[in-house]
């Protein structure tokens, strides 16, 4: 399991657990800035420091920006990430080129490659749901509601809605979104 460990001081650094022996190990020194470690490709891991995106691998990339949720995909060709505008960038870390996939209207954050490195979920700070396909360049707003995720297979997004009134919990249900937006299925009531 990789985390982020902040001490006292709010200095962080990035952490690897090894569940079944409960050792630890640290992925680097405590600095002011570290991002969320995140694994690829058979369990390569990959974590922010300042403004550079570090592979365990070996390879280092400048974003030019702290982010600090920044996942690989998992076939490691590719980062998204963060701008200091809430704005979502996709950088091949093949060849660097670097484009911005969020729409400057809003703000954008959590972005979530699915198991084949083909779509990347993310969510607006209005509460609305989206999903970059990466082979035709596009993205499209699948839904209203909060904390989505890939399924296991990477083909729907599960996420939850809830009814408030007068700052009181009225109801709050959980919806899966095949990726081809076809239908919204309703698993609990």
């Amino acid at each position: 399991m990789a985390y982020k460990v902040i001490d006292d001081n709010g200095r962080q650094r990035p952490a690897l657990v090894d569940i079944s022996s409960g050792i630890v190990t640290y992925l680097g020194d405590f600095s002011d800035k570290y991002g969320q470690p995140t694994f690829f490709n058979d369990n390569r891991i990959a974590y922010t420091r300042d403004t550079k995106l570090i592979l365990s691998d070996g390879r280092e990339f400048e974003l030019g920006v702290y982010s600090n949720i920044a996942p690989v995909s998992p076939d490691g060709h590719y980062v998204c990430y963060n701008d200091d505008n809430d704005q979502l960038w996709l950088l091949n870390l093949d060849n660097q080129n670097r484009k911005m996939i969020s729409d400057k209207q809003g703000g954008y954050y959590y972005p979530q490659w699915n198991n084949n490195s083909r779509y990347v979920l993310f969510s607006g700070f209005d509460s609305k749901i989206y999903i970059y396909d990466l082979m035709s360049d596009s993205v499209k707003e699948i839904a209203k509601g909060h904390e989505p995720r890939w399924s296991q297979n990477g083909k729907q997004v599960i996420f939850y809605r809830k009814e408030i009134d007068k700052f009181e919990l009225i109801n709050c249900d959980l919806y899966i979104i095949p990726v081809s937006y076809t239908h919204l299925t309703l698993p609990t009531n």
